[in-house]
């Protein structure tokens, strides 16, 4: 998974800094997975894995200052990608000292649905209104459609297809 993280973030901050198509830092998986290695990262307690935790937030911090300060905000997309990291990395540690419910795993299932319903309700919302979601109205539209549309598909798609493999499975030992 270390060197599925390395590739992944080169690539995210290759897309960045426009020496790749920003589609390959934010579209596409191979621009994204690292992202999701950091939660895996959040549960794992080698040191070296927390190293590079820290590392990547760091990371992210500096740029996102970076280009605050200097004004260079690069895409609209990445700077949310980082600032969704620099408030939600700290956010989902510390909810790790929690007890873990039924609501957690229903959010944590909605996750991954509204990362890619997404799109589709950007790229609907965009034809429909003529840009991307900008006011407050706009924005809250998106993202309740976003959720809606993970809920959809949790329970149209997702879920059924667990139940199913569930019964086909046979228990593990």
């Amino acid at each position: 998974n270390i060197i599925i993280f390395t590739t992944s973030i080169v690539i995210f901050f290759l897309s960045l800094s426009g020496k790749l198509d920003s589609y390959w830092g934010y579209g596409l998986l191979p621009g994204m997975i690292w992202i999701f290695i950091l939660g895996l990262y959040m549960h794992l307690d080698e040191k070296y894995e927390k190293i590079l935790l820290f590392s990547a937030y760091l990371l992210c911090l500096t740029l996102f200052l970076y280009m605050g300060a200097t004004g260079k905000w690069l895409d609209g997309q990445k700077k949310e990608i980082l600032l969704g990291i620099i408030l939600g990395l700290p956010f989902i540690y510390f909810l790790r000292s929690f007890p873990r419910g039924k609501l957690d795993d229903f959010l944590g299932n909605l996750s991954y649905g509204v990362y890619l319903d997404h799109f589709l309700i950007k790229n609907i919302m965009q034809n429909a209104i003529g840009h991307q979601p900008a006011k407050f109205n706009e924005w809250s539209l998106f993202i309740g459609l976003s959720v809606i549309g993970a809920i959809c598909s949790h329970f149209l798609v997702e879920y059924p297809i667990s139940v199913y493999l569930k019964r086909k499975r046979p228990p593990s030992v």
